[in-house]
């Protein structure tokens, strides 16, 4: 069960990421699509998909890291 603050987080770290990058997350993990398809409406081949989602998913990874350091910065004084 996802919660809605955690689907606030992905929302947001969504926001953050390139265009490309985040239809391209949100096609093949939102919404299920079939890969080929993608590939077929992107104009690439598979294995260029799968570079382009390592990139995506890598560039999502460093974005959640930053954004969870920020909201878990311990304050010292």
């Amino acid at each position: 069960v996802v919660t809605n603050e955690r689907k606030q987080i992905v929302a947001r770290v969504l926001e953050t990421l390139p265009p490309k990058d985040r239809e391209l997350l949100r096609q093949v993990y939102f919404e299920e699509r079939d890969k080929q398809e993608i590939c077929e409406e992107m104009k690439v081949n598979g294995e260029y998909l799968r570079v382009l989602l390592h990139r995506a998913k890598g560039r999502f990874k460093d974005a959640l890291g930053k954004l969870m350091a920020r909201r878990f910065k311990v304050k010292t004084g």
